[in-house]
């Protein structure tokens, strides 16, 4: 076996690990930057709805959580913590909602 062939043959296999390794590193960079929201960063706020004149319900994004924060009035509350998305609800669960609340 020639030596230049062996050389050749050490040269690709190099060649390919680093490319596999480059590709292998621009996905975590990747994963990461889609996971804090594109913009770097780690706190977003998905929608606010005003209750009253000094109250209103702030849905706030944290890494991979979802707050339900009740801000104004007296003291600002956790209303409710979720995982990555809010549970949606259909129009079932708001006819079988306690018609009190």
């Amino acid at each position: 076996m020639d030596i230049d062939l062996m050389i050749r043959g050490g040269m690709a296999l190099a060649a390919v690990v680093l490319g596999l390794g480059l590709c292998l590193g621009i996905g975590r960079f990747l994963q990461k930057w889609r996971e804090k929201g594109g913009n770097g960063r780690y706190l977003r706020v998905l929608e606010t709805l005003p209750l009253d004149q000094k109250r209103r319900l702030i849905l706030v994004q944290c890494d991979a959580r979802v707050h339900l924060l009740l801000v104004g009035g007296g003291a600002d509350v956790v209303v409710d913590r979720f995982d990555k998305k809010p549970p949606s609800r259909s129009s079932e669960d708001f006819d079988r909602a306690d018609p009190h609340f």
